[in-house]
């Protein structure tokens, strides 16, 4: 009799955990279909161009909603102010608001300098960008190079390293072009 149960039991374990996986794999179907119909289908709800920053020159990031978030939270001074304090509060930022934008409306008016390694950064990321669509790296290399300019290091080797990556890369790309032209006169 418990050779019987056991048995049984071992055949019930079999197939919970077929069926589990079987769950898995619907549930990743499903996730996939999903990301599909909200993010890539052609009337998705967040179309490609909304979410996608590869062409962008402007923003990447909601870093500026976030900071005037933090902002408000820190002009109110609670989570859940009273009506009247709040009413004044927001008074005051829209205020301050409107004196930064008219400001920034001048001609004379510059923007903050960028700190020196989100510039430098910024620059490898605009001359990957540029290797990868003149053909001068492979889309491997372009992702590569992308996930290192995000990595978090040390800023200094970090950025040496990717000077030295970049230079060698232009070398390889110029190679290839010589190499490319001597196949062509030869022929």
């Amino acid at each position: 009799m418990q050779n019987w149960i056991k048995s049984q039991i071992t055949i019930l374990e079999k197939q919970l955990h077929y069926v589990l996986k079987r769950k898995q794999a619907i549930e990743r179907v499903a996730f996939v279909e999903y990301f599909k119909k909200t993010y890539l289908k052609r009337y998705a709800r967040f179309p490609l161009l909304m979410w996608n920053h590869y062409d962008n020159h402007d923003e990447r990031t909601n870093n500026r909603v976030e900071g005037d978030n933090n902002k408000m939270k820190h002009f109110c001074g609670a989570a859940h102010p009273k009506i009247d304090k709040c009413v004044a509060l927001l008074k005051q930022y829209e205020t301050t608001a409107k004196d930064k934008y008219n400001y920034a409306k001048k001609e004379s008016a510059r923007a903050p300098p960028q700190a020196l390694d989100v510039a430098t950064r910024d620059t490898n990321f605009r001359q990957a960008r540029r290797f990868h669509r003149q053909g001068i790296i492979s889309l491997t290399d372009y992702i590569k190079q992308i996930i290192n300019l995000y990595k978090f290091e040390p800023k200094k080797k970090y950025v040496e390293e990717l000077e030295v990556m970049m230079s060698q890369m232009l070398l390889q790309s110029q190679r290839n072009r010589s190499i490319k032209k001597l196949m062509k006169t030869c022929t």
